[in-house]
């Protein structure tokens, strides 16, 4: 599989049937990503394009998101890693 990161969230590619997901998370650009398994974290960058200006400070729908489940839900990272907030 192949993950890309676009203005309009996570897309996840299948080389070999051409098929596209849209991941997530919902109405968010992306700006970039790392996959690890079922385990996806988005930087989410705000207003479509415009370059992040605080990483890993999540406020609504900006900063870093996290998916345990392969991108079916998403939670911001400071929800699952309390030592950042």
């Amino acid at each position: 599989m192949l993950y890309l990161s676009t203005t309009q969230g996570v897309l996840r590619v299948n080389p070999e049937t051409a098929e596209i997901a849209r991941l997530g998370p919902a109405g968010t650009s992306t700006e970039s990503l790392a996959v690890a398994g079922p385990v996806i974290i988005a930087a989410v960058t705000p207003n479509y394009g415009v370059p992040m200006r605080d990483p890993l400070l999540p406020r609504a729908n900006q900063g870093a998101m996290r998916s345990t489940d392969a991108g079916k839900t998403w939670q911001p990272v400071a929800a699952a890693f309390p030592a950042l907030r």
